[in-house]
């Protein structure tokens, strides 16, 4: 856990810090271009991993060979990335320089996607140590590059070509690498074991892309009504709040393995005890952002925006509340894929997709930037209530009465 924690947390924090310094470096109009690729590739970096992850290391009895994990994931990163060149292509209301930069910023999640299967190899292994290595080379990677070239260029497009490329080169020489030495695999194309695995885990790719697309349609919304340039002053805001929403994932993710073996072998008390640890470590991490976000917020953000940020430094602590929701969600969507209620996951989540669709563009025209953290209360709030309720449900069924 901990060397997944230094090492992603590190990875966030230089990822972070681009969103913050393109705004130093060249202006809100670039952060808006910037959030937008970002928001826009979520989706279709949902469909590259197809929600695999969480199966792949909870597949204690290894239905699946790595050879197959490795393959799969090739397939489904360059199917995403062609799903993603034809929407931007095809949506008229971008320019070029916007479509290009959605495009190669596609390229760069793929790095990251295809590091996250072979990270689900070492995490397997109990070698999280090389996972550390790997998100600290491409942070720094990542944010200098992005910087120097953004600095002496005045170009986005080519800072987030820089990045995309020097990551994805330490994917290549570094994490296949280690992976193969610890795992041997091959490119093993079946494809009637492709199509097994790819519809067992459809209902985690569905809502991970559900799940996706709930912070992504108010953020659309808002760039269709106000423009880039407010959405990029809203992403600015909202940019701590992604430190958050990753120290809570670093909590349960490592234990993912755990939990799958306490399930399996209905350890009642081993599994609940792990459960509220978790818990309370997710209400520790988020009182002490909260208190800080009160006490320093205001501080953080004219810092590192300056003046023209404090007119919306009241959308912060908001925004940290929707963060903390959807970090209680993807807790509970671990827990219930272990217990393999992927058609009850992906229920969930298409009604809180639904709520998002119904409301973003009527609470936005309202209420303009508020709009998105109400749209956010709502789907969000959904989501985690039937979530719970379906948990409840299938703990009774697996170790008896269950008192959350």
């Amino acid at each position: 856990m901990l060397f997944n924690s230094v090492g992603s947390m590190f990875y966030l924090v230089c990822q972070w810090l681009t969103t913050v310094l393109v705004v130093q470096l060249s202006s809100y109009a670039d952060a808006g271009n910037l959030s937008l690729a970002a928001s826009i590739t979520n989706v279709f970096y949902t469909i590259s991993t197809f929600g695999i992850r969480i199966f792949q290391v909870s597949d204690i009895e290894n239905k699946y060979s790595t050879s197959f994990y490795v393959t799969t994931r090739l397939v489904t990163c360059l199917a995403s990335l062609v799903l993603c060149t034809g929407f931007v292509l095809l949506n008229a209301s971008y320019s070029v320089e916007q479509m290009l930069c959605i495009i190669i910023y596609m390229a760069f999640r793929l790095s990251e996607s295809f590091v996250d299967v072979l990270q689900g190899i070492q995490q397997k292994e109990q070698r999280m140590d090389y996972i550390a290595i790997s998100f600290i080379i491409r942070g720094i990677l990542l944010l200098s590059s992005f910087c120097l070239v953004l600095h002496f260029t005045g170009s986005l497009l080519l800072a987030i070509t820089a990045m995309a490329v020097l990551t994805m080169l330490v994917v290549l020489l570094f994490d296949v690498f280690v992976s193969q030495s610890l795992s041997r695999f091959r490119i093993q194309l079946n494809l009637k074991a492709l199509k097994e695995i790819l519809l067992e885990c459809l209902p985690l790719m569905l809502t991970s892309l559900l799940m996706n697309s709930v912070v992504s349609i108010p953020r659309y919304f808002l760039e269709q009504i106000e423009g880039n340039q407010i959405l990029g002053i809203y992403s600015s805001v909202a940019t701590p709040a992604v430190i958050m929403q990753t120290a809570c994932t670093l909590i349960y993710n490592p234990l993912i393995t755990v939990f799958s073996e306490c399930y399996s072998k209905r350890d009642r008390k081993g599994y609940l005890s792990l459960f509220a640890k978790a818990i309370l470590a997710l209400t520790a991490v988020g009182a002490v952002i909260f208190i800080g976000a009160a006490i320093f917020g205001k501080w953080g953000l004219h810092l590192l925006f300056g003046d023209g940020i404090l007119p919306y430094v009241y959308l912060l602590i908001p925004v940290l509340v929707t963060t903390m929701m959807i970090a209680i969600t993807y807790y509970f969507n671990m827990l219930l894929t272990i217990s393999r209620r992927l058609k009850s996951i992906l229920v969930a989540n298409v009604v809180s997709s639904l709520i998002a669709l119904c409301v973003s563009y009527p609470l936005i025209r309202a209420f303009g930037m508020d709009g998105v953290n109400y749209t956010l209360y709502l789907s969000m709030g959904a989501n985690i209530l039937i979530m719970v309720c379906i948990w409840i449900i299938d703990q009774k069924k697996q170790f008896g009465s269950v008192q959350p």
